[in-house]
């Protein structure tokens, strides 16, 4: 969401909270997500965490307007490519062309990128590598713009899971209790398998 959109996309979903208009599925699931971290929610409401990769994109909406704390994580190129080609995912860059003032204003420089690839045949690792270097792109930007943002790599959360988790939660306030720290060692331990299987989102 950019300045110029912010205060009527506020108002939009301010009306919704208030009312409560809780559809099902994944937009009713987002809006109590975000129900749960703005003003109008009560003080004892736990702290709530919103994992999406192209939230980035929005991500200074969210900590301006939602006082969200942000943490960045990226992963390698090899990596992200093969989780999508494992899930037969794949980038329509129509999402972004369409959005006028988000290429005026963050993506312009991949433009003409993003309309040879619309055009060309299908090719998830070519979408991919462009894919990614609009996120690092995007994710340099951000760090830079905010240096008290959260910036992690993927794989050193993989090889030191409780260091990297210790690091994250005291930075964002938060107490390593021994549910948490039992909830790493059964998802992070050396015995879960490296790789997914093949349409599998992840192997725990």
């Amino acid at each position: 969401v950019l300045p110029e959109e912010s205060a009527r996309f506020e108002s939009y979903m301010g009306e919704l909270m208030r009312k409560e208009r809780l559809g099902r599925g994944r937009g009713g699931r987002l809006l109590q997500t975000l129900i749960s971290c703005t003003p109008f929610a009560p003080e004892d409401r736990r702290r709530v965490l919103l994992k999406d990769p192209i939230a980035l994109f929005s991500a200074e909406w969210i900590a301006r307007t939602l006082g969200a704390q942000v943490a960045l994580l990226i992963r390698h190129p090899a990596a992200f490519i093969g989780s999508m080609k494992r899930l037969n995912w794949n980038q329509n860059f129509g999402d972004l062309l369409d959005q006028p003032a988000l290429l005026e204003d963050r993506l312009g420089d991949f433009r003409d990128e993003m309309e040879r690839r619309r055009r060309a045949p299908r090719d998830m690792i070519e979408d991919g590598i462009l894919q990614w270097r609009i996120f690092a792109h995007t994710i340099d930007r951000l760090r830079k713009a905010h240096p008290e943002w959260l910036v992690y790599r993927h794989e050193d959360a993989s090889r030191e899971p409780e260091a990297c988790f210790n690091q994250i939660l005291s930075s964002l306030g938060l107490q390593m209790t021994s549910e948490v720290e039992s909830a790493i060692h059964f998802y992070g331990g050396k015995e879960n398998p490296s790789e997914a299987e093949r349409g599998k989102l992840h192997e725990l």
